[in-house]
């Protein structure tokens, strides 16, 4: 929009818009003065809307939401491709990698404040071993038979039921007959019904019950619980170099995923944080005088004092307050590396967790399994100890050879 400073009245002000009345989108001028729209000649980038503000990501394996907000949809999407998201002033969605949008200016010592500029080298939630706790792996097509009682409806299979199952029936010596299957507590009429996660199907009570000489069929895929742990080797040999050589180089976190079903979802989450997380950030906070930046910007830092010639960083944040004189004294800060959470978020983060409940532990039993994305080779290498003794003794002669009891007299 183009018009004239206050308190002039606005003249010859435009706005450009873009009317799409036919295949073809036109551009408009609505010019203020006279409220005359005219057609121009074409329309421009801006007119026409820009480039998406939506990135193309990567594929997300899995994801499910039960009546979870807007907001944190989008933190789990963004957090799964290892993208930031915002809405801006315009009430315009962005969703990509960080530094779509770049600032108008790039940022020197000639326009911080004297003294104002401070580096933080930090990254709170650094971690370069990430473990996924609470996810689920699907096993292969299971076959198991139940034989009847004469009493029994329902049939206890050996894993969880992950999707809909087969059921089968045969009446004594005959052959097995498909039955109908529907989700128990939601569908009625099912000869047979099936919950997902459960490890149990049961008869319809209107059903006959299998006798001794029956014999159930249940075809399904079945699921179990497992950890994945992803890790980034490179990381992990410099924060070794960083510890002088002394310990291991880990940084490790543990993240629970309920609603992970699979190990490729599994493993995609932990991908998403470690590509998130691995890196040692830097945290820019300087005051200025000049207007413009906004956050999601990517804004160039030139600061020789600090190490940072030319560096892309990402405007977190901008405060404004009046100075009581002339200006607006704007409080920016840029980021290198993850955005961190500021503490009210961090403890919000925490409470929606809610309370870990241990109501059972397990040492060295069938319970959940370790996916490890490192693979290893144990070799075995024994070894063995003889002690010989030797003893000499004369044979032409009369004593006794070896201490036998029998001398040989040569």
């Amino acid at each position: 929009m183009r018009h004239q400073d206050w308190p002039n009245p606005i003249v010859g002000g435009f706005l450009a818009l873009r009317v799409d009345t036919d295949s073809v989108p036109q551009a408009v001028t609505w010019w203020m003065d006279g409220l005359q729209v005219e057609i121009g000649g074409s329309a421009t980038t801006w007119q026409m809307g820009g480039a998406p503000t939506v990135q193309t990501g990567p594929t997300v394996v899995e994801f499910t939401s039960n009546y979870a907000t807007c907001a944190a949809c989008l933190d789990a999407l963004s957090q799964a491709a290892n993208f930031v998201w915002q809405i801006d002033a315009y009430k315009v969605l962005w969703v990509g990698n960080q530094g779509q949008q770049l600032a108008l200016w790039s940022a020197g010592e000639g326009d911080m404040l004297r003294g104002s500029a401070q580096v933080e080298h930090s990254n709170p939630l650094y971690r370069n071993r990430q473990y996924i706790l609470g996810a689920l792996d699907q096993t292969t097509t299971q076959i198991e038979t139940r034989i009847g009682d004469g009493t029994n409806t329902s049939f206890t299979l050996n894993y969880a039921v992950a999707l809909v199952p087969t059921v089968e029936v045969k009446i004594g010596a005959g052959a097995f007959v498909a039955k109908t299957v529907g989700i128990g507590g939601v569908d009625t009429g099912k000869d047979w019904y099936w919950n997902g996660g459960k490890n149990v199907v049961f008869q319809d009570p209107a059903g006959t019950k299998l006798l001794a000489a029956d014999t159930l069929r249940v075809t399904y895929v079945g699921q179990y619980p497992i950890v994945v742990l992803s890790t980034n080797d490179t990381e992990i040999t410099a924060q070794l170099a960083r510890e002088a050589g002394v310990g291991t180089g880990f940084v490790e976190d543990a993240t629970g995923v309920a609603s992970i079903k699979t190990r490729a979802g599994a493993y995609q989450v932990a991908a998403g944080y470690i590509a998130k997380f691995a890196q040692v950030g830097r945290n820019l906070t300087f005051h200025t005088y000049r207007g413009g930046l906004a956050p999601g910007q990517l804004l160039g830092v030139t600061l020789p004092d600090y190490g940072l010639a030319g560096e892309q960083m990402f405007v977190q944040s901008v405060s404004a307050q009046h100075d009581g004189l002339l200006h607006f004294d704007y409080n920016v800060t840029a980021i290198e590396g993850p955005i961190n959470a500021s503490w009210v978020q961090y403890f919000g983060a925490l409470a929606a967790k809610g309370p870990t409940l241990v109501d059972s532990i397990n040492l060295g039993g069938a319970g959940t399994t370790l996916a490890l994305l490192q693979t290893f080779t144990a070799t075995k290498a024994p070894t063995a100890t003889f002690t010989t003794l030797v003893t000499a003794c004369p044979i032409c002669n009369t004593t006794l050879i070896c201490g036998a009891a029998t001398p040989i007299v040569c």
